[in-house]
Formats: structure tokens, C-alpha cells, sequence
């Protein structure tokens, strides 16, 4: 059973309400809840949460601050993810 309070349903809560701000052009809210849903996800040995979480802060960072240097860096950590990790049967978006 999983709980709000633990930490998956957490990372998930603050990814869902990024992506919500994301869909409103409220980049500069949603970067925050990324980040800490790209932590949460990180600490909850979720791969392929964080990746979801870096492609969108990569996004946020070209439509906010046309940092494409950061979106790159971010992009670039994504994509090396799966690398990292034993490959699972499924995927989940």
C-alpha cells in the first residue's frame, strides 16, 4: 500500500503538480517541485522518475531562461541514466 508520506508517492505528488504549473506556462513554479521530485525519485532509487524530472527542468530552464547550457547538462544526465541502472521488464509513464 502506498502512502502519501512515503517518499515515491511524494516525488510523484511533486512531479504531478509540476507538470500541472508546466501545462499553465508556470515554468518558473513547476522547476522547484522537479527538483525536489527529481530528489525524492533519486533517494527512492527511481531512474526513470528522475529522468522524467531532468527532461522537464531542462524544458523549464529554455522556455524561462534560455539557459541552454543548463538544459543540455540536464538532458545529458538524463540520457545517461539508464546506463546506470539494471534494465527493468516494464516501463511506466
Amino acid at each position: 500500500l502506498l502512502r502519501l508520506e512515503d517518499g515515491w508517492g511524494l516525488a510523484q505528488a511533486d512531479y504531478l503538480s509540476g507538470r500541472i504549473l508546466n501545462e499553465q506556462a508556470r515554468d518558473d513554479e513547476a522547476l522547484p517541485l522537479f527538483e525536489a521530485s527529481r530528489r525524492l525519485f533519486a533517494e527512492a532509487g527511481d531512474w526513470r522518475g528522475v529522468a522524467r524530472n531532468l527532461n522537464l527542468m531542462a524544458v523549464g530552464h529554455v522556455k524561462t531562461r534560455r539557459d541552454f547550457a543548463a538544459a543540455a547538462a540536464l538532458l545529458a544526465e538524463a540520457a545517461a541514466l539508464p546506463q546506470q541502472c539494471p534494465p527493468a521488464s516494464s516501463y511506466f509513464k
